[in-house]
């Protein structure tokens, strides 16, 4: 929802973009820590629901991946939303 929010004009103002970016950030680190977490120590939500619906333990793997990949995907993208104009990027 946080990300809807980025791309009205409510947040053209830099502290609401700020406040709504790091809103986003939590949300999103959180949601993919989660995944690599549960996949890597087999505990959590997603292990109850890997042992009820019977999935291969091959997920845990599947999920460390795809938690890690939204992990530096989200991290890239709150740069781009955050980079400042202007500024130019060093080399």
């Amino acid at each position: 929802m946080s990300l809807l929010l980025l791309s009205t004009k409510g947040a053209s103002r830099p502290v609401s973009r700020w406040f709504v970016t790091f809103f986003a950030a939590v949300n999103l680190f959180w949601f993919a820590g989660y995944i690599a977490y549960s996949g890597a120590l087999n505990i959590g939500d997603h292990v109850f629901v890997a042992r009820v619906l019977r999935w291969i333990p091959a997920w845990r793997r599947f999920a460390i991946v795809v938690g890690m990949a939204l992990y530096v995907r989200g991290g890239r993208f709150m740069t781009y939303v955050l980079r400042v104009p202007g500024c130019r990027r060093r080399t």
